[in-house]
């Protein structure tokens, strides 16, 4: 994620410009679809106990793609930074902060 002219002009213009990461929503979307087809294969070839003991550890993989992958982004306004990490929310006001070093 970088902040480049244009962003930057977004944000003092009281806009909110949102950084993600590209590839994450799609793998988070192909790991939902993969736990979907699972469960659902699995219903339709009448393994029902199967289903159910596969369905916990398919919540707790979909879970884990929502916080690693969908959730986290970076949102830049006119007032600081909005740092969304998967299960916490940081706001850095423009005030606060001193320096930024970019590696």
């Amino acid at each position: 994620m970088r902040l480049d002219g244009h962003s930057v002009a977004k944000a003092e213009e009281r806009a909110t410009v949102t950084h993600r990461t590209a590839s994450a929503r799609p793998l988070a979307a192909v790991l939902w679809l993969l736990a979907g087809g699972t469960l659902a294969w699995l219903l339709a070839t009448g393994a029902s106990r199967a289903a159910a003991d596969a369905a916990p550890w398919l919540i707790l993989m979909s879970w884990f793609a929502y916080v690693a992958l969908w959730r986290p982004c970076l949102h830049v306004d006119g007032y600081g930074f909005e740092v969304i990490n998967g299960l916490r929310d940081h706001r850095i006001p423009f005030g606060a902060m001193e320096d930024i070093e970019v590696r």
